[in-house]
C-alpha cells in the first residue's frame, strides 16, 4: 500500500492497466478516465469527504473527483491566521498518518488560506517540494481555484507531471512546478518544429 499503491494507482488512472473480461475470455485494456474526450468524463467536487478506517476519521475539506475516483484533495483554512497554509499541509500530513487509505487515489493535495494557494503532491509533504500556484494576485482565490482545476491541467498533471523516482532504494513521489511544466512543454512543441532543427533549452 502507501505510495507503491499511489504509484500502481497512478498507472491505472493514466489508462495502463488491464482486465479480464469474462465475456470475452480475455485480457482488455482498462479506461477509468477518457482523455481524448474529456466530456464523457463525470466530474464532481464534494465538501467534507469522510473516511474512517475503523481505528481513524478523517474528514478532508474538499475533494476533486473524476468518474467517482478522488484525485485531489483541498485543505481550506481561515485567512485570518498567518500560518493558515502551513496548518493546512499539517492536516495534510496527519491524514497521511492516520488514514493512508486516502491517499492512494488521491494524487495530489492543494491548501489555501483564501490568500494563498499552496499544491503537491501526496506522499510528499517536505516544505521544498511545495509550491505556490502562480495564477493571478494575491487573494484572488477564484482565480487560481479555476485555474488550477481546469479538466486540461488537471489531465497534465495526472498524465505527465507526477514523477515516481527511486533513490537509495527509496521510492519518493515529485510534482513539477509551474516553470517546469512550462519548460516540457516548449521542448516538446520545439522538438515537433518541422523547420527548426538546433537548440531546445537555453539554461
Amino acid at each position: 500500500a502507501g505510495i507503491h499503491g499511489n504509484r500502481e494507482m497512478l498507472a491505472f488512472l493514466r489508462n495502463q492497466g488491464k482486465f479480464f473480461c469474462a465475456a470475452q475470455n480475455r485480457e482488455l485494456d482498462l479506461m477509468l478516465v477518457d482523455y481524448a474526450d474529456p466530456g464523457r468524463n463525470v466530474y464532481e467536487v464534494t465538501e467534507e469527504f469522510y473516511w474512517r478506517n475503523g481505528r481513524y476519521g478523517n474528514r478532508e475539506d474538499v475533494v476533486f473527483l473524476i468518474n467517482g475516483i478522488p484525485v485531489v484533495v483541498v485543505e481550506c483554512k481561515n485567512a485570518d491566521k498567518d500560518v493558515g497554509i502551513a496548518l493546512g499541509i499539517d492536516q495534510i500530513r496527519r491524514y497521511h498518518t492516520e488514514s493512508p487509505e486516502l491517499f492512494i487515489p488521491q494524487m495530489a493535495f492543494t491548501a489555501t488560506d483564501a490568500l494563498g494557494f499552496d499544491y503537491g503532491a501526496t506522499w510528499n509533504t517536505v516544505r521544498r517540494n511545495l509550491f505556490h500556484w502562480k495564477h493571478g494576485q494575491v487573494g484572488q482565490l477564484e482565480a487560481k481555484t479555476k485555474s488550477f482545476f481546469a479538466i486540461p491541467h488537471i489531465f497534465k498533471l495526472l498524465k505527465d507531471y507526477i514523477l515516481f523516482a527511486e533513490k537509495d532504494e527509496v521510492l519518493g513521489k515529485f510534482i513539477l512546478q509551474q516553470h517546469q511544466t512550462a519548460a516540457v512543454e516548449k521542448v516538446v512543441a520545439r522538438a515537433h518544429d518541422a523547420v527548426k532543427r538546433r537548440g531546445l533549452v537555453w539554461h
